[in-house]
């Protein structure tokens, strides 16, 4: 087993422990923030989300916006479609970051498609909501130059998927 695949399978171990300990009757924070401090250091693109998240909400630390900021991109950056869409919504409305629609409309971009690639799984959000936010964009031009017919694609894609979803 090469060196990339054994920090892979380790950071995946180490956010699930965190996880576990996180979401037990009685929560060991302490020990859930070092793995997941752990897993983040070895590239787990889950663990530097959920690490973004405890910096955005103040969950176990405080609050502090700009490591949430940073850690958001650095997982969206890493694969997670999630943080990608947060990073956009966070591009968009210019609380955490400066104001940047361009990047935002980007990040919406990725997170569809990386919510599209994926399939049905586990997430905060889906293809659906993403596909939802990249035909906002384009009805409107926010981001990108405005385009109807490119809106109602993305569209009809996001409800497809959704109603699939629903009928499960």
């Amino acid at each position: 087993m090469r060196r990339n695949e054994r920090s892979s399978k380790l950071g995946q171990k180490k956010y699930e422990s965190a996880l576990q300990l996180a979401q037990a009757k009685k929560p060991n924070l302490a020990r859930a923030f070092a793995f997941l401090s752990e897993a983040e250091a070895l590239g787990n693109a889950d663990a530097t989300y959920a690490l973004a998240t405890w910096h955005l909400f103040g969950h176990y630390i405080p609050v502090n916006l700009p490591k949430a900021a940073a850690l958001l991109k650095q997982a969206a950056q890493k694969g997670s479609a999630d943080a990608a869409f947060d990073f956009a919504i966070s591009l968009e409305v210019g609380k955490i970051v400066p104001k940047d629609k361009r990047r935002a409309f980007e990040f919406f971009l990725i997170a569809a498609l990386r919510y599209g690639r994926a399939g049905p799984q586990e997430t905060m959000y889906s293809f659906g909501e993403a596909a939802y936010e990249v035909a906002r964009c384009y009805r409107y031009g926010i981001g990108v130059a405005e385009d109807k017919m490119l809106s109602r694609i993305w569209m009809k894609e996001g409800r497809a998927t959704r109603s699939k979803q629903a009928r499960k």
